[in-house]
């Protein structure tokens, strides 16, 4: 071991005293320490998590103060460190939440819809068309401003093929043609061609338009165009692509050769043009033409309100599981309408429900979920009843007791009494975009392009003609 005397003669003068102060110090140092391993450990912990490393401008400052007895140099110099990482971090995020504050202030004060010119959209025409299916089981249909009703006509089913029109049959289907914009269908306006024909019951009326003001008159039925335009904007691009995945996957000839999708919950809620404002118009427009690719293919851009926290994975859900399609955390679905219900129901109307989907276990005496996916979603479950046990995945539970009931898989179930309790979050199938998740999304700055990258992962975003 060498000793002073070597070290003296090995250094400067000017330098001894402050190495036999560094190695007073850290005599002390290590002393203490000794005496305690858990206060090793955190010391260890704090450099390792939150203090900066020392550089060599940082020694002789630590290194130079005079010792006092009982004094913890190194130590404090860490401490000062920690606090002022510490405050550090706490002033960014003071100054995220104003950030954030000031988001969600903008967010409260909508901007003002107004109703597009009368040919603002004219510039939207051309392309691709669509077949929207916007009437269907009805016996009568009143419609006005079409080539030949004059005022208004009736059109009523009268056999398969035939329907009767000012007290004349005719054959079906009728192709209805406007006279000036639009073609009322019940009083409701509906832009491009209408096609009437029989259906299961009574009548269907399918609307013939192109895609991009399609688009326009589908944004305030699905969301609100009053939403950050981020949100907005992610929503007509997924809307034009699972649109368009629709139309393509049956070959163009669409769900029976007569209507490339539904207009209602069972596809895309469409009801004309009385939803169309300049605010959708504009998020049409600067998004025109765009879709999501997954492959070179249309991705099948499914979507829901809200995810209850964790979207679904379509493979839980339907027979396909889409490698985009799978289950991503979505933090902004809480305060969305419907994040958190409750449905309460007896056994009796319970077994009835299920008797109507075709299910016969006689009276329910328990309900007990047996198998769980990863978004905490209903995968199975079994009932108990006093004819037999069923086991229900959680998709063919919630179609037998109601989508108004049941709002999504992710529930739990309790019994007090007379009486079964579904407590669940979330509203929809879970699969794919969250809406009120974009909103939030866009509301804390997130870009359409981010909302769709989040909830589409390994999709691309393409143009088509």
């Amino acid at each position: 071991m060498v000793g002073i005397d070597e070290i003296r003669k090995l250094i400067p003068l000017r330098f001894f005293s402050v190495v036999v102060a560094a190695l007073f110090l850290y005599g002390c140092a290590t002393t203490e320490v000794a005496t305690d391993s858990a206060h090793e450990l955190d010391v260890a912990e704090a450099i390792d998590e939150t203090a900066p490393e020392f550089t060599e401008e940082d020694e002789p400052v630590v290194f130079g103060k005079l010792a006092e007895p009982g004094r913890d140099l190194i130590g404090e110099k860490i401490a000062e460190k920690i606090a002022e990482s510490e405050a550090e971090k706490k002033a960014e995020q003071e100054a995220a939440r104003r950030i954030k504050g000031e988001r969600e202030r903008l967010a409260k004060v909508p901007p003002v819809r107004v109703r597009p010119d009368r040919n603002a959209l004219a510039e939207l025409e051309g392309g691709e068309k669509l077949r929207v299916l916007v009437v269907n089981g009805r016996k009568t249909i009143r419609v006005n401003g079409a080539e030949g009703t004059g005022s208004g006509v009736n059109i009523t089913r009268v056999s398969d093929t035939q329907a009767k029109v000012k007290r004349k049959v005719v054959d079906l289907p009728i192709r209805l043609t406007p006279v000036k914009e639009f073609i009322y269908l019940n009083g409701r306006p509906y832009r491009g061609v209408v096609d009437i024909y029989a259906g299961e019951v009574g009548l269907m009326a399918v609307n013939e338009l192109y895609i991009e003001p399609y688009i326009v008159g589908l944004i305030n039925h699905e969301i609100s165009s009053k939403w950050p335009e981020a949100a907005v904007k992610a929503q007509a691009i997924i809307a034009r692509t699972y649109a368009l995945h629709e139309k393509e996957r049956t070959g163009g000839k669409g769900l029976d050769e007569r209507y490339d999708l539904d207009g209602s919950v069972l596809g895309q809620v469409y009801k004309g043009v009385n939803a169309e404002d300049n605010l959708a118009l504009r998020a049409v427009k600067e998004t025109r033409g765009t879709v999501l690719t997954y492959r070179g293919k249309i991705a099948l851009t499914v979507y829901h309100s809200n995810a209850g926290g964790m979207t679904e994975s379509s493979g839980n859900v339907w027979t396909t599981g889409y490698p985009y399609l799978r289950s991503v955390k979505s933090p902004y679905d809480k305060g969305a309408p419907g994040y958190s219900w409750q449905y309460p129901i007896t056994p009796e109307k319970l077994a009835s429900r299920l008797k109507r989907a075709g299910f016969k276990v006689g009276r329910p005496e328990s309900v007990t979920v047996t198998e769980r996916t990863r978004s905490n979603r209903v995968h199975k479950l079994d009932i108990e009843g006093s004819d037999e046990i069923v086991t229900l995945s959680g998709k063919e539970f919630r179609e037998a007791i109601g989508y108004d009931h049941i709002k999504s898989t992710n529930f739990e179930v309790s019994r007090n009494g007379n009486l079964f309790f579904f407590t669940g979050k979330g509203l929809g199938h879970g699969v794919g975009m969250s809406q009120w998740g974009a909103k939030g999304m866009a509301a804390n700055g997130y870009t359409y392009k981010e909302i769709l990258r989040h909830y589409y992962p390994g999709t691309r975003l393409s143009r088509v003609d």
